[in-house]
């Protein structure tokens, strides 16, 4: 590529990850965001464009298919769509990225399979914190592996007597170990 290449291209196109940068900080323009954050080789000019991006479909997509679990749980914070927010929670590979859309939804029903059924306890507590159905609560703070989620289930439930109950099961489950 010659020297003169550099200087009639857009900075955002710039070969210098840093000028690249740089020209993100001063784009508006939600089609060149699109764009750079499409086809971005670094991670953080690509994290910098999603940060403007307000178009929920070009957000969703970002966060299904960028190959950052940085970039994908920046665009998950900037998406209100709860359907695509249970997607990302229920089938991301990183619990960072789960974590963010659990954060984002509020739909109990979908808070309580994700409670009950994720494979890390980061993501179940965080569902377990939109949970207000008792029930739920009581059964996730009886029979969660963890003792993090368990508390935090605890933590939600004001019947004292289920309280009650749940410490009697707590002490069992804890001396058994």
């Amino acid at each position: 590529m010659g020297l003169l290449d550099n200087i009639f291209k857009p900075k955002w196109k710039n070969e210098d990850e840093n000028v690249r940068l740089e020209a993100v900080k001063e784009i508006n323009d939600q089609k060149i965001l699109t764009e750079i954050v499409k086809n971005a080789s670094h991670e953080d000019v690509r994290l910098a464009a999603v940060r403007k991006i307000d178009d929920e479909a070009v957000l969703a997509d970002v966060a299904k298919n960028d190959s950052d679990y940085g970039v994908r749980k920046a665009a998950v914070e900037r998406i209100d769509d709860e359907a695509v927010l249970a997607d990302i929670a229920k089938n991301d590979s990183e619990k960072w990225v789960r974590k963010a859309a659990v954060e984002g939804i509020g739909d109990e029903a979908v808070l309580t399979d994700i409670a009950k059924n994720d494979s890390d306890m980061i993501v179940r507590g965080a569902a377990v914190e939109g949970i207000g159905d008792e029930a739920v609560l009581v059964d996730v703070a009886k029979n969660d592996s963890y003792e993090y989620v368990r508390r935090a289930a605890v933590g939600k439930i004001s019947d004292e007597a289920v309280l009650a109950d749940v410490d009697r099961k707590s002490t069992r489950l804890n001396s058994s170990h």
